[in-house]
């Protein structure tokens, strides 16, 4: 015969009174209750990570460059962590990108020479 899961017995482990009884039980619950609690917070803070890459139209990581002036964390789990932004570094990068578009019109100049 069928019996309801709420019913009241002296075996029901939805009561307080069965964890009194069974107190080396209380542990196991305590972790089991964490780790559904982790299973449902972790892929909602892993979606909005910027680790995370969910489609091939989303920056590359090696593409921060970008972010010296404004960085931002990119890790998982971080403490008292203060990004200041280097302005020596963002320099550095802008100078490489000019240097590169100048190498490139050059090319660009010797080969419409040459032809």
């Amino acid at each position: 015969m069928f019996r309801p899961f709420f019913k009241y017995t002296k075996r029901n482990p939805f009561l307080p009174s069965f964890y009194v009884k069974n107190y080396e039980l209380i542990p196991i619950v305590c972790i089991c209750i964490m780790d559904v609690c982790m299973f449902t917070f972790w892929p909602f803070y892993t979606l909005f990570n910027t680790d995370c890459i969910l489609s091939r139209y989303s920056t590359n990581p090696a593409d921060r460059l970008d972010r010296l002036i404004h960085p931002r964390s990119t890790k998982l789990l971080h403490f008292t962590q203060v990004l200041e932004p280097n302005q020596e570094l963002y320099d550095l990068y802008q100078d490489m990108k000019e240097a590169e578009e100048e190498q490139k019109k050059a090319q660009e100049n010797e080969k419409e020479n040459n032809a």
